[in-house]
């Protein structure tokens, strides 16, 4: 098994929000993943794998919350590997 690094970044200002993530050296089942701009949706059998998943904040003017990996398995397990989030609000 190999060490998985993550970092994940949100930034919220009255002009809206923004974020990021980092992932180094991920392989999943022996396979090397390489990690795009956007959001990356994995299925390994029952589990989703979610790479650099954003979410706005509810009730925030601007807000984002940042999963660099988010791995759920149905009734099993719901983990979160680097998290980040800002908000702002009466803009």
């Amino acid at each position: 098994m190999h060490p998985i690094s993550t970092s994940a970044r949100s930034q919220s200002t009255c002009a809206g929000a923004t974020g990021s993530s980092t992932i180094r050296t991920l392989s999943i089942g022996g396979v090397n993943v390489t990690i795009g701009a956007g959001t990356s949706v994995l299925r390994a059998g029952p589990a989703t794998i979610r790479l650099n998943e954003q979410q706005p904040v509810p009730g925030a003017d601007y807000g984002l919350t940042v999963y660099a990996l988010h791995v759920t398995v149905p009734g099993v397990a719901d983990v979160v590997v680097g998290a980040a989030r800002s908000d702002i609000h009466n803009c």
